[in-house]
């Protein structure tokens, strides 16, 4: 850092106006950039809250607060799945903040060890919701695919096992 101020208090008067210049310059463009970002994030965020918090509402309102027991119990496990997910992104975001000061100090021991519960906590997540596709389960083993959609008998399973053995 030193280094850095004395080289700049080595330039001429000119050369030094015309630096501060351009760094003033892209700062105020960065900053021009991120406050239209922070403008539009905004927007989708309140867009995206707004979303969930009638959805709670619906939930609350003709699930949770039903007399029938079939609505009553889908509403909590909806409710617990969603705590569930929120509680998940919120370890893997704590995991991944631990592992990038674990790699800027030097320990890579705790790297290792975060990259492992990083990748389970991914892991948990995808249970929670499945982003796979039948393409992605074509490329399997066919013994085991087969097997196991065979043990699991609903309607897009058994298409599934059709198309597989037609």
């Amino acid at each position: 850092m030193t280094e850095l101020l004395d080289y700049i208090n080595g330039l001429s008067p000119f050369t030094q106006g015309l630096a501060a210049s351009a760094v003033f310059a892209i700062a105020v463009m960065l900053l021009r950039i991120l406050m239209r970002l922070l403008r539009h994030g905004g927007k989708s965020a309140f867009r995206v809250i707004s979303r969930q918090s009638v959805i709670k509402h619906i939930i609350h309102r003709d699930f949770v607060s039903s007399g029938r027991l079939p609505e009553f119990t889908w509403g909590h496990l909806l409710i617990i799945r969603q705590a569930l997910q929120n509680t998940i992104q919120a370890i893997a975001v704590l995991v991944f903040v631990a592992g990038v000061a674990a790699i800027l100090s030097g320990e890579w021991f705790q790297v290792g060890g975060y990259y492992i519960a990083f990748n389970l906590l991914f892991e948990a997540s995808s249970w929670l919701k499945d982003w796979s596709s039948e393409k992605e389960i074509s490329a399997f083993d066919e013994e085991i695919t087969s097997e196991l959609l065979s043990k699991f008998p609903s309607s897009e399973a058994k298409k599934s096992l059709d198309a597989q053995q037609g």
